[in-house]
């Protein structure tokens, strides 16, 4: 599926593309998934935030999330059971990691692109199917958990 880009001058217009795009998507049943993500300028790459700076280079991934494992209980009462789990959590409470926010909202992606836009640029909400994107990359219609054979 390539990259298509549309676009919507007001609320109702994003609705309709949405729509449209909820039916080209469709599988079949009613519940075809797509995922949006929201970024304040459409000329933004999606790179998360873990690769946008230049990395330390005395960090990876695993120091910096047992690091956080460390200092979590002055954050939460939640004890992630996996590795997986524990970079949900980072990423929610701000940390660094390899993972971009992405919802199954259409409505709460127009939130997080248009938020704080002052308006000098064009925002974006880019839409993903998420089954597709995975039978592309480990061509399996299940995701592969972190740590599983054949993974790096």
């Amino acid at each position: 599926m390539p990259i298509q880009q549309v676009t919507a001058e007001s609320l109702g217009g994003f609705l309709e593309r949405v729509a449209a795009l909820r039916k080209k998507w469709r599988t079949g049943d009613d519940d075809t998934e797509i995922w949006y993500r929201g970024q304040q300028k459409a000329y933004w790459a999606l790179t998360p935030k873990d690769y946008r700076r230049p990395r330390r280079p005395h960090w990876d991934d695993d120091e910096i999330r047992e690091e956080f494992e460390r200092r979590a209980p002055s954050l939460t009462i939640e004890r992630p059971h996996n590795a997986w789990d524990w970079y949900f959590l980072m990423q929610h409470y701000g940390a660094t990691t390899r993972l971009l926010d992405w919802t199954n909202g259409a409505l709460i992606g127009l939130h997080f692109a248009v938020k704080d836009d002052p308006g000098f640029y064009d925002a974006a909400v880019w839409a993903l199917d998420p089954w597709w994107l995975n039978m592309q990359v480990v061509r399996q219609d299940e995701v592969v958990p972190l740590g599983a054979p054949g993974t790096s």
